[in-house]
């Protein structure tokens, strides 16, 4: 199809989708655009076919409708295809999490949801199809490049004489390195002038409808035709009209019956000085296309770590040629992850502005001694933190600095709990896991929005050890306290088994960090058991993820604080850290209220368990208080 067509049509949308309901879904979207025609195949065959006549702008693939093949499968496909391989694809899928790596991997050029508003999909396919289109504009004058390199002379002749411009081209056709073509209609010589790209033009001043000099001031003003040079050719000799016609923009100007050899000498030597400055030009902007990359990639990198890393890390980066080189690789980092213990159903109880200054100011005071440690903030995931120490900048101490980063942010956690009783707000703990191992870091994303992050199944393991966390706890992996090389001081060893990872692991619960960091964490003033003189009933059940399971056993509290519970179960025991949901059965106003735990110790013998409680509402904290106080 020609680029004059693609003009015309604008946008042409092809959807692979193996369900009708998506089809018409989409059909309706773009219905009342009327710049966008939209099309749709049931299968991958199907669709390549209508491809190659269809011409399409962007291609639409709903990842999860019966194609016959994988998704991952049908994106290789279109790359493989000549009419489909520089195509923008985006996949709509139900699930958007992991997969969409998995696509972009593939070769998709972006993932959406697969009910994402009207309004947001017709923007990503607009933005893609006008990407693709001046892509292919770009191509087009790339081809023109190349055949101007082959036949360097490219002469237009504008004259409303037929027999004249054959005259001409009789002259010119032994030329090898000369292209000729004319136009006897002046009013269509802009038109013929566009699509020809002349590197000269030969005008006549006497025709009809339009002057030469008339259609001199007209081609004087074409940004594509931008210095040109234009010969005039008339029988007029005066030089009144030599004059007006070098005023209204002619480079030259000879007479009808030139002699063959000074025409194309003419001819040459015009050509040849606009050419000349074409790729002088071209070299400019080149050159200027180049700053302007090199700007943006400071800009980027000033936008993506300033907010997170300090102002002397950022500057390395700048000024090394490698800071500007973001690219993925494999590295051995150390990873901190921070959550606030039971935040989210604390949340649930106050107001959304309340909600937001609290985690705010939890927020910007871990942000702040993050940086201090020279960390980077990878994510905030809601209230939880995940700080990277070795990207982009590597340490020889990286493992050290995000334990003693950990060690500060659980002794800054005294001024924000301050700030909190000041504006009548909660008390938050939080817990803190550190692990260290080889991950990919580098741009995550698609071209339109990326961020420098981290994947790996290493950042998995340190959410995994940051759940096994209570308030005020932080836990390490073996792997960090080896690279700290005996510089921390550690309470107690865990044993646990973390989901995904191939047999146990032990976790060290840290008390302080020595060298020159030198710091502790303030010793606990844990409030002591008190054992009831009659236990209390209680139904508890273990809550994995975000889920509370439904099987309730039963259970009594024989000790408790405001902070814990002994609780002993003959319906079996939770396992040693897992979390729990507790119910007491004391009050028919506190049956639908919940206690929150994590597990510290199990005794099989005695078939009992110590929780520590990590959330409850204000009314189940006042009635905890006054059971401990009853005894």
């Amino acid at each position: 199809m020609s680029e004059g067509k693609l003009r015309v049509h604008g946008i042409r949308v092809l959807l692979l989708d193996g369900s009708g309901f998506s089809c018409l879904r989409l059909e309706r979207v773009f219905l009342d655009e009327r710049n966008v025609i939209f099309r749709s195949a049931s299968n991958l065959e199907a669709g390549l076919k209508l491809a190659d006549t269809f011409r399409p702008t962007v291609l639409l693939l709903t990842a999860d409708s019966p194609l016959g093949i994988e998704p991952e499968d049908v994106i290789v496909r279109l790359r493989e295809h000549p009419s489909t391989s520089k195509l923008p694809i985006l996949v709509l899928v139900e699930e958007h999490g992991r997969r969409r790596y998995q696509f972009l991997t593939a070769g998709a050029s972006e993932c959406l949801e697969l009910f994402v508003s009207v309004d947001v999909l017709r923007d990503c396919v607009r933005f893609h199809s006008l990407r693709f289109l001046r892509s292919r504009r770009r191509e087009n004058r790339d081809g023109l490049t190349e055949e101007l390199a082959v036949n360097p002379v490219r002469v237009l002749m504008v004259d409303d004489s037929r027999a004249t411009c054959r005259s001409f081209a009789a002259k010119l056709e032994q030329e090898e390195d000369v292209v000729f073509d004319y136009c006897n209609d002046p009013t269509q010589a802009m038109t013929s002038a566009r699509a020809f790209m002349p590197t000269v033009i030969l005008l006549d001043l006497e025709m009809p409808k339009m002057s030469g000099f008339e259609l001199l001031a007209i081609f004087r003003q074409e940004a594509s035709l931008e210095g040109v040079p234009i010969i005039v050719l008339s029988g007029l000799t005066d030089s009144e009209y030599k004059v007006r016609a070098f005023r209204n923009g002619a480079n030259d100007y000879a007479e009808k019956q030139i002699d063959q050899v000074e025409l194309i000498s003419r001819i040459r030597y015009h050509s040849k000085a606009y050419m000349s400055i074409r790729r002088l030009d071209e070299s400019i902007q080149e050159l200027m296309k180049t700053q302007k990359q090199l700007k943006q990639q400071r800009d980027f990198v000033r936008k993506t770590f300033g907010r997170y890393l300090s102002d002397e890390v950022v500057t390395g980066i700048l000024e090394t040629p490698e800071g500007l080189k973001l690219g993925g690789e494999s590295r051995v980092i150390s990873m901190l992850m921070s959550d606030l213990r039971g935040f989210t159903s604390m949340s649930e109880q106050f107001s959304p502005e309340t909600v937001l200054a609290i985690i705010n100011n939890y927020l910007e005071a871990m942000t702040e001694v993050v940086l201090r440690y020279n960390g980077t903030i990878d994510e905030f995931i809601g209230d939880a933190i995940l700080a990277v120490f070795g990207a982009p900048v590597l340490r020889k101490d990286d493992a050290l600095r995000a334990v003693a980063c950990a060690v500060e942010m659980q002794r800054s956690m005294a001024e924000v709990n301050q700030w909190n009783r000041e504006h009548d707000y909660p008390d938050i703990g939080m817990g803190i896991g550190v692990h260290t191992g080889e991950v990919v870091v580098g741009n995550i994303g698609s071209e339109r929005r990326a961020k420098y992050g981290i994947v790996g199944r290493n950042v998995n393991l340190t959410s995994r050890v940051e759940s096994y966390t209570v308030g005020g706890q932080i836990l390490i992996t073996s792997n960090t306290r080896d690279a700290c090389d005996g510089l921390l001081t550690i309470e107690k060893e865990l044993e646990v088994s973390p989901k995904g990872v191939v047999g146990p692991i032990t976790l060290h619960d840290i008390r302080g960090v020595g060298g020159r960091y030198a710091l502790s964490l303030p010793q606990d003033t844990v409030e002591a058991l008190k054992t009831l003189g009659t236990s209390i009933d209680v139904v508890f059940c273990r809550v994995v993820g975000s889920d509370v399971c439904k099987e309730m056993r039963t259970a009594q509290m024989i000790e408790l604080s405001g902070e814990m519970a002994l609780i002993s179960s003959d319906a079996g025991i939770p396992s040693l850290l897992s979390n729990v949901c507790i119910v007491l059965n004391q009050s028919e106003e506190l049956a639908s209220e919940r206690i929150y735990g994590k597990v510290l110790e199990i005794d099989p013998q005695t078939r009992s368990f110590l929780v520590q409680f990590t959330a409850m509402s204000p009314a189940m904290k006042t009635c905890i208080q006054g059971l401990v106080a009853e005894g």
